[in-house]
């Protein structure tokens, strides 16, 4: 006896369909999962599971300013080496996907010192400083120092030197030390705190003059209360000056730099000609100081960094959430190191 099938309904190819476009998107959004775990943008947390050789991150908040800023996207990559102090990491912590900076490692020795965060003995920004460039992506951006031409000015008439008087914008102008403000934390109200490691760009105009090699360019700092000369070597581009760089000079003659025309309020000094001023732009800027006596640093100083511990912080040294209030996080919260910027345009 024949059975015979009955004749499928409007109901029951209906049916099939659903069945075929529900395979069908369980299918997509298995790969749209595949595609996630191996190119994740965001901030949000990340599992601890296994993770991809590249990955983009995307920068939210401002505590790493000025040297990543919200928005930015960052290529995260496992790293081509042992992690060394300065590395830009993205980490896993506190329930976040954030990236910080390294600033110390299992063995090291941090302590605080007038304020300032000092690891094996040393600041933290001069231990950054002494990096090799090739070897060192992403390294600490320059603040800007509110100047500009006007605030240059020379001691008298026929004085070769050219001043910088800082005129402080937080105190209706008037002339301070140059302070640790960033002027991108506009809604935070907090002490500043005078620098000591500020840097001169000095960019001549496209037919301007360097200073002949008879009558080489100095730049002289004020320094506890000492002065520290460098000469500026003749150059095409635009030539940046340090502090720093102008303490380790072998050169320290500022012997007609009058007495008393550098001070706290002003720091800097340019031997150059007003011929070959005219032509030249210049620009202060100062070095990121890292510091550890912020309300919120809750870390009991000095401390080791334990074997399988780091010890991380971030740019913006007065709003940045890090180690000074966590203290040492495990070495194994690190997702990748962060290399460089990627242009979303490109």
């Amino acid at each position: 006896m024949k059975s015979h099938r009955p004749a499928p309904t409007r109901f029951s190819r209906f049916a099939a369909v659903a069945v075929c476009l529900a395979v069908a998107l369980c299918t997509v959004l298995c790969v749209a999962a595949g595609y996630r775990i191996g190119f994740r943008v965001g901030h949000g947390g990340a599992g601890r599971g296994p993770q991809p050789d590249r990955m983009v991150f995307q920068v939210k908040g401002a505590s790493m300013t000025p040297t990543l800023v919200e928005g930015d996207l960052c290529l995260v990559q496992p790293p081509a080496s042992a992690l060394a102090i300065g590395d830009v990491v993205a980490i896993d912590w506190a329930g976040k996907a954030r990236i910080k900076r390294i600033a110390a490692l299992a063995g090291d020795r941090l302590e605080v010192r007038e304020g300032h965060l000092l690891v094996n003995q040393q600041r933290l920004e001069d231990l950054l400083a002494a990096r090799d460039d090739s070897a060192f992506p992403l390294r600490p951006a320059l603040v800007p120092v509110a100047s500009g031409p006007t605030d240059w000015r020379r001691p008298h008439p026929t004085s070769p030197w050219l001043v910088f008087c800082y005129a402080n914008p937080h105190s209706g102008g008037h002339p301070t030390a140059v302070m640790d403000d960033y002027p991108s934390n506009t809604d935070v109200h907090r002490r500043l705190r005078p620098v000591d490691r500020l840097v001169l760009e000095v960019t001549p105009e496209a037919d301007g003059r360097w200073p002949s090699a008879s009558d080489e360019g100095r730049v002289a700092f004020f320094q506890s209360g000492n002065l520290a000369v460098a000469p500026i070597p003749i150059s095409i581009g635009s030539r940046r000056i340090s502090q720093r760089a102008a303490r380790e000079s072998t050169r320290n003659d500022g012997s007609d730099l009058e007495a008393g025309a550098l001070s706290i309020s002003r720091p800097i000094a340019l031997r150059v000609s007003p011929q070959v001023a005219s032509e030249l732009q210049l620009r202060v800027w100062r070095e990121i100081e890292y510091r550890a006596d912020t309300a919120s640093s809750t870390v009991a100083y000095p401390l080791t960094v334990p074997e399988g511990k780091m010890f991380v912080v971030g740019d913006n040294v007065p709003v940045s959430v890090d180690s000074r209030q966590w203290g040492n996080i495990p070495t194994n919260a690190v997702t990748g190191q962060a290399v460089c910027t990627i242009d979303p345009r490109e």
